[in-house]
């Protein structure tokens, strides 16, 4: 795989569209119990250190959930994961041209990789919940 660099054309102001697992390790239980539905850390793990993301002005949130009507979808600003020195990156192997991947660095430890990923689920906000919690 090349080396990843940050999108210039997408701004901090941007934002990203992250589907969400009808899983519940994808749901923040804790919070699910004080009647807050929110993302866990989980859902903003992906393998190889990149989260995948589309670029919600690039797309709909009903082309994002097409193929994954149980799914639920929010939004995240891009200068989230930026101010925590991640990058936003273009993905060429993907046809899909809103798709961008969130990348860590390999050298990120999984407490620090939690870390972020916890960043980014509290920043987000729901455009659709999951199936379950509709």
């Amino acid at each position: 795989m090349a080396q990843r660099i940050d999108d210039i054309n997408v701004k901090d102001s941007d934002e990203l569209l992250r589907r969400i697992w009808n899983q519940e390790q994808w749901i923040n239980l804790k919070k699910l119990k004080e009647g807050d539905l929110r993302p866990s850390s989980v859902a903003f793990l992906d393998d190889l250190n990149e989260v995948s993301v589309n670029v919600a002005a690039e797309t709909t949130p009903e082309k994002v959930l097409e193929l994954y009507p149980d799914f639920g979808l929010v939004s995240l600003k891009a200068g989230v994961p930026r101010s925590q020195e991640l990058i936003v990156s273009l993905t060429p192997e993907d046809p899909e041209p809103s798709h961008r991947v969130i990348c860590l660095p390999p050298e990120f430890s999984g407490s620090k990789r939690k870390g972020l990923a916890r960043i980014m689920a509290e920043a987000s906000i729901w455009i659709e919940k999951p199936a379950k919690y509709r």
